[in-house]
Parts: structure tokens; C-alpha cells; sequence
């Protein structure tokens, strides 16, 4: 009986030492709105991804590639490179 008892505080010191070392290493800037909900339950931050600008490519003109407006998707352009992605 004395033995499981040792095994449980030793189970019990683990679990403490576990809760306490995310703690440890959270971020100590939280001032962001930035972070997500969970980042302080691992041991790096958290951050939320990047605006969706909620625009798609436009290749009408052959000239140049233009952003226009398209929920769900987010476009990058540069000159007549153009990439969408979904958000």
C-alpha cells in the first residue's frame, strides 16, 4: 500500500511539473490580438494567419494581371505574375 502510494505522488509531481512548463515558456508579450486562444497552453506562440485580401487573378488584360475582388481567395500580383490562394 506504501509503494502505490509513492507511485502516486510521483505520478501527481509529474503532472504538476508538466502543467507548470508550458507556463514557463509562454509569450510574455500578449498585448497582440494576434494570438490565438490556445497559445498558452503550447510552448511557442500562436499567431493568427495572415489578412485574406479576398481578391483573385485577373488575366482579361494580356498586358498585366490584376487583383479583383473574390471572397475566399487571396491574390498576389507583380507585373504579369499573378498567384491566388484560398484562405
Amino acid at each position: 500500500m506504501r509503494r502505490m502510494a509513492i507511485y502516486l505522488m510521483q505520478f501527481a509531481m509529474i503532472v504538476a511539473a508538466l502543467t507548470v512548463i508550458p507556463a514557463a515558456f509562454s509569450p510574455s508579450d500578449t498585448d497582440t490580438p494576434y494570438l490565438s486562444a490556445l497559445s498558452d497552453l503550447t510552448l511557442t506562440s500562436a499567431l493568427a494567419a495572415p489578412a485574406c485580401n479576398k481578391k483573385t487573378c485577373d488575366f482579361s488584360n494580356p498586358d498585366r494581371a490584376r487583383c479583383v475582388h473574390n471572397p475566399g481567395t487571396k491574390c498576389a500580383s507583380q507585373g504579369q505574375r499573378c498567384v491566388t490562394n484560398a484562405c
